[in-house]
């Protein structure tokens, strides 16, 4: 490839001579100029010319022989031959010219500049000397710039240019080397020919820019580079050398004008000679609208589409570009023509007449196009004609219109403020259009949010704008006051609605909405409390009246007279008086019960145990009937007036009279209550029985700072005096304030009636009077909370107690804290009566004790409780020391030995002076006396030996004797003796006499329980050392065993015997005498010798045998093929062997079989008759047999012998001479083949004899001609040898073709004896496939034992003799002679091709035939021998029977293959016996698997009825209940197929159902226990594989028999079928064995399935709303179906009213044929449409069939959805069934194995 471009390929490439036929029309296709030689009319360069220095000589070559062959060139001469002679081989005068270079100058090159692109096709180079050697041709496109090659030309291009591939290459464009072309012949005339598009080389496509580029051309080169010569090439080269130089008589560079198909002519380029005739001018005349040197582009106005050369068929002219007259020229742009989607490139140049775009389709800014020109037009453009001030840019105006831009032509450019055409007026919602505005006209700026909807937004004058109703300001941006949040809603904005309490007032801001909030009051509307803080109830101002002071009914303070004395009441009776006297004067003088002094003595005679006081709830202030209270008036928080409120509860039936008092301590200072209180001024309010709280009749002002105080008088208003101890219990006093004086709720506030009325209708007040035990209505929250911020100016601080409060928050009404246990108040400051110790924790109760105090109350910081005379303790519940017995305390007794005693039992503590006991009566241990007091005696320490704490003190306790009045010592474990003072047996030391130095407690001696401890001796008393070891241990302390023991001496008995074999445990551990063999004293572990296993030592280790030998136990050594594992038996040693093999190791074969046993081990297979013993020869197989038997086995008669075997004689004289003939006849043919085999190997003298001698001088005569023929010189005299040579050859292949006769005859008459036996012997073979067949059906029946086979191996026999004697008699072997002819004529052949002279070699290769047929020959002769010797002619067998001519009967016997099936049904007893063994073995393994199988079926079920024991009659209940709803919906004739599916599968992945998740684990441990361990099933599998691996084994050997003996196939069919069974059977216990696995598998997961879902109830509903969703989607099938119905009978309906047109159109013609002519047309017409009609009717008519066959189908798939049901219910049933078959197996099962 040259360059890069795209040109068109010329019309033809294989044209060498101008194109002179009439060029084509351009106008639809392509064009091209005519092709001429490109060399015509211009200058060629040569590098070297010869003669240009002056006259050279040079030599012609080719007239070597002609008298004058060298010549001299001058170029300057007229005759001269410079390069402007090779375009035109004849001169103008008829001579030859040529061109010539310097001789002997290799490098030459030739150049032709042409003055443009030129399309180059092809080069011819005629050469007047040799071509050259060497050349390469070149071509630029760049008119000389850089070259690029063309091709190579060499006459060896791998030497002259490597690495360049010889041609032709795969592609036209690839660089290759040439060689056809570069040959030294011929001498002259010979050419150079190269074409740039070689016709070897297909080109898909010639227009392809790929092949244009190489057709372009500006110059091309021919580079001359290497001479040819004639091999005498001088060393310094052919500088000057006449003979060799580069001459060209001619050169031809075909090409054209390169126009790319736009031109079909061209003329001379600017410079170019005009009058040169032939010359191929390089200047296109252009059509298609391009132009250029070579039409390589467009036309100015035809630049719309890409430029492309032309194509056949394709002109691809320009196309002009689309500038509507307003352009002179445009330009092709690829991004426009790629945007266009390949359409349109052109753009248009210097658009005129106010123009612009790409097609000048546009008009210039500030021009727009005029609708009513044209667009050709000069005015089609006119000036925008805008405002200028309410226009943008200068008055700018849409150029044209365009909908989908939403541009309309003229349209000014308004301002955003502005609009209309000219831009001259204000857009709506703006005013006052002004050249100031940068918009033209200001916005209105109103408020969207605030002005009204619908409106002008403003006034176009002054831009005031119409607001809301609650919005104002100029652009409705505000809202009102008491009103925010600015919105498009109608009123425009919201109400503030602050809370009239928590909110400053009802102002908030005008974004958010927030409200001016009370201190520690938040939220929008100022009605949330912040943490921590709480609002007041309305009666937080209350006082607890048992904080008050108690007033007699005579105290003076209360108000009111004086409480009256009784005029009549006595003196108080004095202590003597009795209850009786007490009672009457109460009902005389009931007065008298309130006197103090009477009071007094009342108290003083009530029980004790029963206070009074305690009986009331300390919440309570308990007033008496007559007496009052005085309290102080809780503070309140605003001066205003309060409505005081007494909250009570009687208790006795009786209304109550309260006079209340209300002074005031100091002056008010609030204008508000500035008139003082006149404390005469009393207030009355009667307290009724039925309610609990009562409002004085007036209120009272309160300020806050002011104190005041409250007094009452409370008495019964009944007129007869009470009974004693009438009081009533008054619990509080709350100023309840008068709310209507508070802002937001006096009449004159704006919703106070609203807030006032839900504060009365929700019941606020009265559950404000009530107390805290009525429940606050949820309405009143927040009322009260704003009640509370009014009066209190915000929230309020919780500030609960931190230690008597659970949380820094509390209630939001009434702040009450959560308080601990037992503590009160609001902020849970102080504990409740009755309680004390305040604290973290609360308060603890009193707990005074009621017959030990005197109150229920104690102090608050101590808890002390107020006590009774002669108790003490804090709760007043014991005596004091010294004293027990409460409440009625009495004096310890303590025999004078301790003051304290135990409270309650009176037992005395701390006895002193050694004495113990109840009442210290007695002595401590260790001492003896009488302690009692007035005994006289004291309690004195034992001496055993010392006294007590002494150290030396070794006894428990002592006593004196009465009759001795000695003291006797009872001695602490370990001591003995009257006085202690030596060791007991078992304990050593030296506890006496107190001085010894070595003295030491007696310490239990640490034999570690190995000794006796009564015997005295076990261990030494002082030393402790062990003297007795017990339980085989030893040692100081007991603490080993003795050797031949081991364990821990430290167990109790831990010392076992050591149980070493003796056999297998080192000798050395082992010694004479010893009690038992050494062993490891910890493990038990004996020392084993070399490959002995166990703790004992007592077996050998696997691989291994023979216990106790020599050097321990021995390899087993087992053969690694012949052995069936490498384990022996451990005391025999033998290895378990494949059949046929024996020996302790398998090594050898077994006895009764011979051969290698490395390879096989074969049955000797002797037969009894015949042979002297069962054995043969172990490596050769010969039986020894018995004198007149011979063969293998023993089993034929002798050679010499006749008869039948066993019963041979010996053979009649005759024998002999026929056994003569056939060693004679055997030593021919071996001769025969000797020979054929030395011809084989070159027929030696030696071993051919006198017959050797024509042939070897035959094979003499060949070597010497092709000695003579491979010489490369000849003469006559050579000739005539080979000619004597060749006849006598002749001669010699006479002489051997006649010794060859002889030999024919003789091999002729064999073949044909031969031939004759073949027959017979085939006749044979098939009569005994007969009785083979025969022997086969025999042979499958069942056989019990060995003489059983013999039987049929007799009758095999019997039948066999008598096929035999049907065969017709043997001829004699005259086949081998026609077999030897055969062989005969081959050699003749052989020797005839020998007439000519051929080499050695070919007569091996026609030898291979002779020799192959010399030894068939032989082989069929060995044969033939053998046959001879079995089978005889009517005879039977036997090795060498008389013929035909001997004249004896026939010879009687059986088959040799009846006698080899009797001894090897023998052996096949043996195996059977074998395998019959092998088999029981089997058996007893699979009752093992079974046994184990049954086991763990009887656990699994076992596991399974308890599983389902816990299921009671309920849950089995909701089964079967499910089970009947099941059945309903599959019986519904509703039910469809998928349902059906879907409820079956889900009924059978319900799991089994158990009784709970405990049931369950418990099940699930069960059954891991009842799962057999790996080892259980893990070692019976092993077993199994091996009994199947030993069946294989098994099997392999009765095939490998079957295989040997063809005969007995029915036998050892049997014994495979024997063995397929017990594999079968294996299988089948091994899938049982993983049945049941998988069963007890499943049966865990279900259990687990259960213990995740342990009802069945979830799984029924999802089922039940399954089938209802089924039940609903068949429901909507029907509905669909009766849709269909309604269709169809409403296509019928049209198609009756089609019918009814039908019959009317019909009419209508009838009525039209009556007419005239002229309405034909409309016959026509009408014809038409009732076609039309009839064929839409028949359309309908269809559908409604094809609807109809739809029904059809839906009704025939609902009767087989039906069928489909039944069955799946019937399937359900049978489940159903089986189930419950299942279930009574398993409870059978699991009785019958429960009871086994």
């Amino acid at each position: 490839m040259c360059v890069t471009g795209s040109f068109q390929a010329p019309r033809t490439i294989t044209q060498e001579t101008p194109d002179i036929q009439p060029p084509l029309s351009c106008s639809s296709s392509s064009c091209y100029p005519p092709t001429g030689n490109l060399v015509i009319g211009r200058r060629l360069q040569a590098s070297s010319t010869c003669g240009l220095r002056g006259p050279e000589p040079y030599c012609v070559v080719s007239h070597l022989q002609d008298s004058e062959n060298c010549f001299f060139c001058d170029s300057w001469a007229q005759q001269g031959h410079g390069i402007e002679n090779v375009v035109s081989r004849t001169g103008q005068d008829g001579s030859k010219n040529w061109w010539q270079a310097e001789s002997g100058v290799e490098n030459v090159s030739i150049q032709l500049d042409l003055e443009g692109a030129f399309s180059f096709t092809h080069l011819i180079l005629t050469f007047k000397t040799f071509r050259p050697a060497a050349l390469l041709l070149e071509c630029s496109t760049d008119h000389g710039r850089s070259w690029r090659v063309y091709r190579y030309f060499a006459h060896n291009c791998s030497d002259l240019f490597p690495g360049i591939p010889p041609a032709p290459g795969h592609r036209v464009s690839d660089l290759v080397c040439d060689q056809r072309y570069s040959d030294i012949e011929p001498s002259t005339e010979g050419k150079v020919i190269f074409k740039v598009l070689d016709p070897a080389i297909p080109v898909e496509d010639p227009n392809s820019p790929e092949v244009q580029e190489l057709l372009r051309v500006t110059n091309l080169r021919v580079n001359f580079s290497k001479l040819h010569t004639l091999g005498d090439r001088p060393l310094g080269g052919l500088k000057g050398h006449p003979f060799y130089y580069y001459a060209i008589y001619e050169l031809v560079a075909q090409g054209s004008c390169l126009c790319h198909g736009h031109a079909s002519e061209c003329r001379p380029a600017p410079g170019a000679p005009a009058s040169v005739e032939g010359m191929v001018h390089g200047l296109c005349l252009c059509r298609h609208h391009t132009a250029g040197a070579n039409c390589e582009r467009c036309q100015d106005l035809h630049q719309d589409q890409p430029w492309r050369a032309a194509e056949p068929g394709q002109p691809h002219a320009c196309q002009e570009c689309k500038c509507h007259g307003h352009a002179h020229s445009c330009h092709f742009d690829m991004a426009v023509y790629l945007a266009s989607g390949n359409v349109s490139g052109g753009v248009c140049n210097a658009c005129r007449h106010n123009t612009a775009g790409r097609h000048c389709q546009l008009c210039l800014p500030f021009f727009h196009r005029d609708s009513q020109e044209d667009p050709r037009s000069p005015r089609s453009c006119r000036p925008c004609d805008c405002d200028p001030v309410g226009t943008l840019e200068g008055g700018l105006c849409d150029t044209h219109t365009d909908e989908t831009r939403g541009l309309l032509s003229g349209q000014c450019r308004c301002k955003g403020g502005v609009w209309g055409r000219r831009c001259d007026s204000c857009r709506p919602g703006h005013y006052g259009l002004s050249p100031t505005q940068p918009e033209g006209c200001q916005p209105c700026r109103c408020d969207p949010r605030g002005r009204v909807p619908g409106a002008q937004a403003c006034d176009r004058s002054s831009g005031a704008c119409h607001c809301k109703r609650f919005v104002s300001g100029r652009d409705c941006s505000r809202c009102l006051p008491e009103f925010w949040g600015l919105s498009s809603d109608p009123p425009g904005c919201r109400p503030c609605d602050c809370d009239f309490g928590g909110a400053y007032s009802n102002r908030c801001s005008a974004r958010e909405g927030l409200c001016q909030c009370r201190p520690h009051l938040r939220g929008r509307r100022c009605r949330e409390l912040q943490s921590g803080h709480f609002c007041a109830a309305l009666d937080q101002a209350l006082t607890e009246a048992e904080f008050g002071e108690h007033l007699q009914p005579t105290d003076p303070r209360l108000p009111g007279a004086p409480w009256p004395t009784p005029p009549h009441c006595p003196q108080a009776p004095g202590p003597s008086a009795g209850r009786l006297q007490l009672r009457l004067r109460r009902q005389r003088y009931p007065q008298c019960a309130l006197h103090p002094a009477w009071q007094a003595r009342r108290s003083r005679q009530r029980p004790k145990v029963a206070n009074p006081a305690w009986r009331n709830s300390l919440k309570f202030a308990r007033v008496v009937d007559g007496a009052g209270l005085s309290l102080l008036a809780p503070a309140v928080p605003r001066a205003l007036e309060y409505d005081i409120i007494l909250r009570y509860e009687t208790q006795a039936p009786g209304d109550w009279q309260a006079l209340v008092s209300v002074r005031v301590e100091s002056l008010p200072s609030s204008t508000r209550c500035g008139r003082a209180l006149p404390s005469e001024q009393l207030t009355q309010a009667a307290l009724p029985h039925a309610h609990r709280a009562v409002a004085l009749s007036r209120p009272f002002c309160f300020e806050p700072g002011t104190r005041y105080s409250l007094t009452l008088r409370l008495w019964r208003t009944k007129s007869v005096w009470g009974p004693e101890g009438g009081a009533i219990l008054l619990d509080s006093l709350v100023l309840l304030p008068r709310v209507e004086e508070l802002p937001g709720l006096r009449s004159v506030d704006p919703g106070a009636a609203q807030r006032l009325q839900e504060l009365h209708q929700g019941g606020c007040l009265e559950a404000a009077r009530a107390g805290p035990s009525s429940t606050m209505p949820g309405a009143c929250a927040h009322l009260v909370c704003s009640i509370s911020a009014l009066l209190h100016g915000g929230g309020l601080a919780c500030e609960c107690h931190p230690q008597g409060s659970l949380s820094t928050e509390c209630a939001l009404v009434g702040g009450q804290c959560p308080c601990r246990p037992h503590v009160i108040g609001r902020t849970c400051n102080r504990c409740e009566p009755g309680t004390y110790g305040f604290g973290p924790t609360g308060c603890r109760d009193c707990h005074c004790h009621a017959e030990g105090a005197t109150s229920a109350t104690c102090n608050p910081l101590s808890g002390q409780c107020t006590c009774r005379a002669g108790l003490a303790g804090r709760r007043c519940d014991h005596c004091h020391p010294g004293w027990w017995g409460f409440p009625r305390c009495q004096p310890c007794a303590c025999n004078g030995h301790a003051e304290l005693c135990h409270p309650l039992t009176g037992v005395c503590q701390a006895c002193q002076g050694a004495t113990t006991g109840r009442h210290c009566e007695r002595c401590l241990d260790g001492y003896y006396g009488d302690p009692i007091l007035g005994s006289g005696q004291q309690c004195r320490p034992c001496p055993c030996p010392g006294y007590p704490a002494s150290g030396l003190y070794y006894g428990s306790s002592c006593h004196m004797d009465s009759v001795s009045g000695r003291v006797l010592c009872l001695c602490a474990p370990g001591y003995a003796g009257p006085r202690c003072d030596r060791c007991s047996p078992g304990y050593f030391g030296r506890p006496w006499p107190e001085g010894d130095p070595r003295r030491s407690p007696c310490r239990p001696c640490q034999c570690n329980n190995n000794i006796d401890p009564r015997d005295p001796a076990a261990c030494d008393p002082h030393s402790g050392h062990c003297q007795r070891c017990l339980h085989h241990s030893h040692g100081p302390g007991c603490a080993h065993c003795r050797p031949g023991f081991y364990g821990s001496a430290l167990r109790p008995r831990g010392c076992q015997r050591c149980s070493c074999d003796s056999r297998g445990t080192v000798p050395t551990q082992c010694p004479a005498g010893a009690e038992a063999c050494f062993c490891n004293q910890a493990s038990g572990q004996c020392l084993c010798r070399p490959h002995t296993l166990g703790r004992d030592c007592n077996r050998c280790a696997p691989l291994f045998w023979n216990l106790g030998g020599s050097q321990g136990c021995e390899p087993c050594g087992c053969h690694p093929q012949h052995a069936l594992q490498p384990l022996c038996h451990p005391v025999t040693g033998q290895c378990p062997c494949r059949a046929g093999f024996g020996g302790r190791t398998c090594s050898q074969c077994e006895e009764g079989y011979w051969g290698d046993p490395e390879k096989e081990c074969r049955a000797c297979a002797c037969d009894p008759r015949g042979s002297v013993s069962p054995r043969c020869d172990p490596h050769m197989g010969a039986c020894l047999c018995r004198d007149g038997i011979s063969g293998l086995r023993c089993q034929v008669c002798a050679r010499g012998s006749r008869g039948g075997f066993p019963r041979c004689t010996p053979c009649p004289a005759c024998f002999t001479p026929w056994d003569r003939c056939l060693a004679r006849l055997r030593q021919q043919v071996e001769a025969m083949a000797q020979e054929v085999a030395a011809l084989r190997q070159g027929l030696p003298a030696g071993r051919l004899g006198a017959r050797g001698v024509p042939l070897q001088a035959l094979e003499m005569a060949l070597q010497q001609t092709q000695a003579l023929v491979e010489t490369p010189s000849s003469s006559v005299g050579t000739m005539q040898k080979l000619t004597k040579w060749t006849a006598g050859l002749r001669r010699d292949v006479t002489t051997l073709t006649h010794t060859l006769n002889a030999t024919e005859q003789a091999v002729a008459d064999s073949r044909l004896r031969v031939r004759g036996q073949r027959e017979r012997l085939e006749a044979l073979s098939w009569k005994l496939d007969c009785v083979k067949s025969l022997s086969r059906a025999i042979g499958a029946l069942e056989t019990q034992d060995a003489g059983a086979q013999a039987s049929s191996a007799a009758l095999l026999s019997q039948k066999a003799m008598l096929r035999a004697q049907a065969v017709a008699a043997f001829g004699e072997p005259d086949n081998i002679l026609g077999q030897a002819q055969q062989t005969r004529r081959w050699t003749e052949q052989l020797l005839g091709g020998t007439g000519q002279p051929t080499r050695g070699t070919l007569w091996g290769l026609k030898l291979k035939g002779l020799v192959s047929q010399v030894q068939m020959l032989q082989l069929q002769l060995l044969g033939l021998s053998v046959r001879a010797g079995v089978e005889c002619r009517g005879r039977g067998p036997g090795l060498a029977c008389v013929p035909a001519a001997c004249g004896f009967p026939p010879c009687p016997g059986t088959l040799p293959t009846a006698q080899w099936a009797l001894v090897v049904s023998r052996n096949s007893s043996h195996s059977l016996d074998t395998s019959v063994t092998t088999l029981e073995q089997q058996q007893q393994v699979l009752q093992q698997i079974q046994a184990t199988a049954s086991s763990l079926e009887t656990r699994a079920w076992d596991t399974w009825r308890r599983a389902r024991g816990p299921w009671g009659v309920s849950a089995v209940a909701r089964v079967q209940a499910a089970v009947q709803t099941i059945q309903r919906f599959l019986m519904d004739e509703d039910a469809d197929v998928t349902s059906v599916h879907l409820v079956a599968w889900r009924v059978l992945a319900v799991p089994l159902p158990q009784g709970g998740a405990a049931g369950i684990g418990l099940l699930l441990d069960q059954i891991q226990g009842y799962h057999p361990s790996p080892g259980a099933v893990g070692q019976e599998l092993p077993q199994a594989k091996g009994i199947l691996h030993q069946a294989q084994q098994t099997r392999k050997g009765t095939a490998k028999v079957h295989n040997q003996v063809m005969d007995i196939q029915g036998a050892l069919t049997e014994v495979g079928s024997h063995t397929r069974a017990v594999e079968q059977g294996l299988r089948a216990a091994k899938w049982a064995l993983g049945g049941l696995e998988a069963s007890v598998q499943e049966a865990a997961v279900h259990l687990n399935q259960v213990a995740l879902r342990t009802e069945v109830a979830p799984v029924l509903g999802h089922l039940s709303s399954a089938a209802k969703a089924l039940k609903m989607r068949w429901a909507l099938n029907q509905q669909q179906a009766q849709e269909a119905d309604n269709q169809a009978a409403r296509a019928m309906d049209v198609a009756g009213d089609l019918g009814k047109e039908l019959q009317v159109a019909w009419l209508g013609v009838a009525e039209l044929q009556e007419g005239t002519y002229d309405l034909v047309a409309m016959m026509k017409e009408a014809g038409e449409r009732v076609q039309r009609a009839q064929a839409e009717a028949q359309e309908l008519l269809k559908q409604a069939w094809s609807t109809w066959n739809r029904l059809e189908g839906l009704e025939h798939r609902l009767a087989q959805n039906e069928q489909a049901l039944g069955k799946k219910a019937a399937t359900l049933r049978a489940l159903e069934q089986r189930a419950a078959e299942l279930l009574e197996y398993m409870r059978r099962s699991a009785n019958t194995y429960a009871t086994c």
